[in-house]
C-alpha cells in the first residue's frame, strides 16, 4: 500500500507539474478539462497495473523429482509457531488515517446538507435548462448541480445581467459540479495529499475559463463583461462546492478572455505529453514482466532400475487394473504441453520493510516459515509471490493477512522449472474418457487435486466433492498418480490423515504415501532365480601396482564417511563421486584391469569393505586388497578357490556385515511381513533368524534392512 500511495502522489504531481506549465494557459478548455480528470484517473490507477511483454525460450527438461521416503514421515520436527510482536506504528497511522477520513467525511456532507437547506427552505423558478434558486439579501450568482442561486430582489427587477445568467447556464450545461464532487470525494478518501487541493483550484480556474467562453459567444465585447465581473468582485461567503461567478477574478483569468486560439502552439504541446506519459507508465506501473513463449523440444525419458538409480521418478502410480495411466497418457492430456520457468523477481527494499510488518504479513523462506524481523536485504532474494488469505478460512488469518513467500537464489534455481499441470478442462475431458484417476500434484506447500487448487484443510472436501458423482465400481476401482516436488514438513502426513476420512478411501482403502521398498521374496522349492555373482576375491598385496591394474586407493571410516584418492565423500555417494572426479579409472582398459585398495584403520571392521564395495560392484572391478593401517602388514589373500570343470567359478565375495552391522547400517529403516518396526523389535526376531529371509538392500541412498516369514 505504502509503494501504491508513493508512485500514485508522484505520479499525478508530474501529470498536474506538465499541466501548469505547458497547457494551463492555451485556450483548449475542453481538452484541458479532461486531461484534469483524466490525470487523477492515471495516478490512481497506474500503480495497480502490471504490463507484460513475451520472450521465447527453449523449453528445459523436468528436474528429476525425489520420491518420497516414508520414513521422513515420522522425522520431521514439530515446528512452533512464531509469537508476532504487536505492531503500533501500523494501529497508530491507522488511527490518524480514519480520524482524517471522519474529519473530511463531515466537512464533505455539512456542505451537502447547507445546500440542500438553501434549496428547500428558498423559492424556486423553474427555467428551460435549469432551476433558479431566489435567496434573501445581498448574493453573489453561483451554481450547483441543475441550481443557480440569485439574489431575490434583484431577479424580480431583472437587475441581474443576461451574461452572468449566461456565464452561470455554462456551469449547469456542462455540469461542472460533477468535477468538483469527485474531487471533493476523493478527498475524503486521500485527504493526506495535498496535489489533490491543487487540483481542484485548476479545476474550479478551467470550469471559469469555459463558461466565460461561452458567455462571450452571445456577442458580448470583452470590455463590457469585464466590467461585469468587477462588479461582483468580493460579496458574500458561498459553498466550497459551487461555481461561483467571481471565483479566481485574477489577472490569470483577465487576460483569458483576450487570447486568441492557436493550434500550432496547443498541437506543440501535446506532442510534448507523449514522452511525459511514457515516463509515467515507465515508472509508475505496478510491474513490467516478461513471459516465456517456450519453443519445445523432444523430451528424452530415462528408465533406471532400483539398484543402480541415483534419482528415482517424479512420478509414481497405484492402481488396481493392470492397465493403468501412464506418463505417456498424462502428457497426451494436454495437447500443447507447455514448461513455465519462473521469473527472476527480485523484492525491492521498500516491500522487504513492509513485510517485517508481522500483523499484516506471514513470511515463508525456501517453504519454511521464519519470523519477520529475520528478514534480510532484498539482494537476498531471487523471487517473491505474494497471496492474500481467504477470510476465516486459512488456519493464519487473523494473526496475519497475506502470505510471502521468498525464494534464496539457490533454491530459486532449483525450483524456477515446474511443469504446468494440464488445464481444469483438459483434465475433465480426459477423465470422462478414461478410468477415474487422481491426480495429485505437491509442490512445496502448494497442492494440485484433478488441475485445482486446494489445501490439506480443504482436501477431504474438495476430494468428496470431486467423487461425488462416481458410481460404486468407479469408486472401488480407481487410479492415484502423484508428482512431488520438494514437499513441506509432515505435508504427505496430512494429506494422508484427511484422505482417510474421505467416502473414497472407505470404498478402497489405499495409500498416498509411496510404498516402502519390496520384501524379499519367500523361498520356493523351485523357479528361483540364481543369485548375483558375486565380487571377486581379494588378491596378493605384492601383485597390485600400477604397472599391473588401474589402481583406486579408499581409506575407509567407522562411518558412512570415506577418502578416494584424498577426496572426502560418503559410501552412500560413493559411485556418483568416482564417476564425476575419477574418469579415468571407470574406463575400460584390457592391459590394466580396475582395481582397488581399501585401506582400514585399526578399528574399522571389514564389514565397511564389504559396504563400500557393494556400491561400486558395477563397475566390474577384477580385484581388490584389503591394507590396515596402523602396520605394516596387509590382510593375506584367501586361498584361490578352484575352477569349475567347464568353466571358471568366480570366487567368493567379501564377509557379509554381522547383524549388528546391519542394525547400524540401517537404523530405524527396519521392516517386517512390509510394516515397519522398531530396531528393538528387529533384534529380538534375530534372535531365530532361521526363521526368516532376511535382505539388506538400499532405498534411495539409505539402506533398508527387510525380515519376512519364511513360508
Amino acid at each position: 500500500m505504502t509503494i501504491y500511495l508513493i508512485k500514485s502522489i508522484l505520479c499525478l504531481l508530474v501529470l498536474w507539474g506538465f499541466y501548469k506549465i505547458a497547457l494551463e494557459q492555451t485556450t483548449a478548455h475542453h481538452f484541458k478539462r479532461f486531461y484534469l480528470l483524466g490525470s487523477l484517473v492515471i495516478a490512481l490507477t497506474l500503480p495497480l497495473l502490471v504490463f507484460s511483454y513475451t520472450v521465447e525460450v527453449e523449453a528445459q527438461p523436468v528436474v528429476a523429482e525425489t520420491y518420497l521416503d516414508p520414513t521422513a514421515l515420522t522425522e520431521v520436527p514439530v515446528t512452533t509457531p512464531v509469537d508476532e510482536p504487536t505492531n503500533w506504528l501500523a494501529i497508530s497511522l491507522g488511527i490518524i488515517y480514519a480520524a482524517g477520513v471522519v474529519l473530511f467525511g463531515f466537512r464533505f456532507l455539512r456542505n451537502l446538507i447547507r445546500l440542500r437547506e438553501k434549496i428547500n427552505t428558498n423559492e424556486n423558478v423553474q427555467a428551460k435548462s435549469h432551476i433558479n434558486v431566489l435567496l434573501a439579501g445581498k448574493v453573489i450568482p453561483h451554481s450547483f448541480l441543475q441550481y443557480i442561486f440569485l439574489s431575490r430582489k434583484a431577479f424580480k427587477n431583472d437587475a441581474i445581467a443576461p451574461e452572468i445568467i449566461a456565464h452561470e447556464q455554462a456551469h449547469v450545461t456542462q455540469k461542472h459540479s460533477w468535477d468538483i464532487l469527485a474531487v471533493e470525494f476523493l478527498q475524503v478518501i486521500f485527504w493526506f495529499n495535498p496535489l489533490l487541493v491543487f487540483l481542484k483550484r485548476s479545476i474550479a480556474l478551467n470550469h471559469e475559463f469555459l463558461a466565460d467562453q461561452t458567455a462571450l459567444q452571445a456577442e458580448n465585447t470583452i470590455e463590457n463583461y469585464t466590467n461585469l465581473l468587477f462588479t461582483y468582485s468580493g460579496g458574500a461567503h458561498h459553498t466550497a462546492l459551487s461555481s461561483p461567478i467571481n471565483y479566481s477574478l485574477t489577472k490569470k483569468r483577465i487576460l483569458m478572455l483576450s487570447k486568441t486560439r492557436s493550434v500550432k502552439k496547443i498541437a506543440t504541446r501535446l506532442a510534448l505529453f507523449v514522452p511525459v506519459l511514457a515516463l509515467c507508465v515507465y515508472f509508475f506501473n505496478q510491474e513490467i514482466v516478461a513471459k516465456p513463449a517456450t519453443v519445445q523440444q523432444k523430451e528424452e525419458v530415462t528408465t533406471q532400475n532400483n539398484d543402480t538409480a541415483e534419482t528415482l521418478s517424479d512420478s509414481y502410480i497405484q492402481s488396481d487394473k493392470p492397465k493403468v495411466i501412464t506418463q505417456a497418457d498424462l502428457d497426451a492430456i494436454s495437447k500443447d504441453p507447455t514448461y513455465r520457468i519462473l521469473e527472476k523477481k527480485s523484492p525491492t527494499a521498500s516491500q522487504i520493510s513492509e513485510w517485517k510488518n508481522a500483523s499484516q504479513f506471514g513470511v515463508w523462506v525456501d517453504g519454511k516459515r521464519i519470523d519477520n524481523s529475520s528478514l534480510k536485504s532484498n539482494e537476498a532474494y531471487s523471487h517473491y509471490f505474494i497471496s492474500k488469505l481467504a477470510k476465516k478460512k486459512e488456519k493464519n488469518y487473523g494473526s496475519h493477512y497475506y502470505q510471502v513467500d521468498l525464494m534464496t537464489p539457490e533454491y530459486y534455481e532449483i525450483h524456477k522449472k515446474i511443469q504446468n499441470p494440464p488445464s481444469v478442462e483438459e483434465v475433465k475431458a480426459y477423465l470422462v474418457q478414461n478410468e477415474k484417476v487422481l491426480n495429485l500434484i505437491v509442490i512445496g506447500s502448494q497442492i494440485w487435486l484433478n488441475g485445482t487448487e486446494t489445501s490439506v484443510e480443504n482436501f477431504a472436501k474438495d476430494l468428496d466433492a470431486l467423487s461425488k458423482d462416481w458410481t460404486s465400481s468407479e469408486k472401488r476401482d480407481y487410479s492415484i498418480h502423484v508428482r512431488t516436488t520438494d514437499p513441506a514438513e509432515k505435508l504427505w502426513l496430512k494429506l494422508q490423515t484427511a484422505f482417510e476420512t474421505t467416502d473414497l478411501y472407505k470404498a478402497n482403502p489405499k495409500s498416498l504415501i509411496p510404498p516402502p521398498p519390496p520384501p524379499v521374496p519367500a523361498a520356493t522349492d523351485a523357479g528361483t532365480p540364481p543369485p548375483p555373482p558375486p565380487p571377486p576375491a581379494p588378491v596378493s598385496p605384492a601383485s597390485f601396482n600400477e604397472e599391473n591394474y588401474t589402481l583406486l586407493n579408499i581409506k575407509l571410516s567407522k562411518t558412512d564417511a570415506i577418502e578416494i584418492e584424498g577426496q572426502q565423500t560418503t559410501i552412500s555417494n560413493v559411485k556418483k563421486f568416482i564417476k564425476k572426479h575419477f574418469q579415468y579409472w571407470t574406463k575400460d582398459n584390457p592391459e590394466k584391469p580396475r582395481a582397488v585398495i581399501f585401506h582400514l584403520p585399526e578399528d574399522v571392521s571389514e564389514g565397511q569393505a564389504h559396504k563400500a564395495f557393494k556400491e561400486i560392484q558395477d563397475f566390474k572391478i577384477n580385484s581388490f586388497t584389503l591394507k590396515k593401517e596402523g602396520n605394516e602388514t596387509e590382510i593375506p589373500a584367501p586361498p584361490p578357490v578352484p575352477a569349475a570343470p567347464n568353466a571358471g567359478t568366480p570366487p567368493p565375495p567379501p564377509p557379509a556385515p554381522s547383524t549388528q552391522e546391519m542394525f547400524d547400517m540401517a537404523k530405524d529403516n527396519i521392516y517386517y511381513n512390509d510394516k515397519k518396526i522398531s530396531p528393538a523389535k528387529a533384534q529380538s526376531l534375530m534372535k531365530e533368524s532361521d526363521n526368516y529371509n532376511i535382505l539388506m538392500t538400499s532405498f534411495k541412498g539409505k539402506k533398508a534392512l527387510i525380515i519376512k516369514d519364511k513360508e
